[in-house]
Parts: structure tokens; C-alpha cells; sequence
């Protein structure tokens, strides 16, 4: 479904070549059951964000956004070429996957 949406939104553009740069931020709710449940405070504030250190895993997204991508083959060619990844998982209301991906010149 992800997949089909990306082919839509990018229909008729040019594709991505060469190396590339993926920028993606992950927000995601807390789940205060976890905290109740395995007495995990929240992670601290850094730099005006809180950091989602709870499941799943960053690489466990990153695999599932790759994936999506990949098999549209409507932004690049294949996911070989994503030759550097800049990600973090931090507590955001509404929940949602903000990404930049740029060809690395």
C-alpha cells in the first residue's frame, strides 16, 4: 500500500542516480504502559528532543521504508544506492516519518 502511494506521488519525475543521501526522522508515541509496566522513566531531553529508545528497532523502519521505496523503483533505481543514512526514532505527537533523499554530488 506504502509502495503504491510513493509511485503515485512521484508518477512522471526524474529518478534519483548515483549515491544518496537518506535523512529520515521517525515520531512516535510513548507507550506509558511500558513505562508503568517496566518502571523505564522517560529518555532525557537532548537538544529539544525526546529520544525513542522503546521497540521497534530504527533498523527495523529503515529496512520497511528502504523496502517500499525499492520496490516502486519510482524514486531510484534500487536501494543499492543509498550510500549514507542520517535516522533517529524521537517521542512526537502525531505520529509520522519525515524523510529527505538527495543525490550525493
Amino acid at each position: 500500500m506504502y509502495g503504491i502511494e510513493l509511485a503515485r506521488q512521484h508518477a512522471g519525475e526524474r529518478k534519483l542516480s548515483g549515491p544518496l543521501h537518506l535523512d529520515i526522522v521517525f515520531y512516535l508515541p510513548i507507550n506509558t504502559a511500558h513505562c508503568r509496566r517496566k518502571k523505564n522513566p522517560l529518555p532525557p531531553e537532548i537538544n529539544n528532543e525526546r529520544l525513542h529508545v522503546f521497540r521497534p528497532d530504527l533498523d527495523n523502519y529503515l529496512k520497511f521504508i528502504l523496502d517500499a521505496m525499492n520496490d516502486t523503483q519510482a524514486i531510484f533505481q534500487d536501494d543499492c544506492q543509498v550510500a549514507r543514512i542520517t535516522a533517529k526514532k524521537i517521542l512526537g505527537n502525531p505520529s509520522r516519518t519525515e524523510l529527505t533523499l538527495s543525490e550525493i554530488r
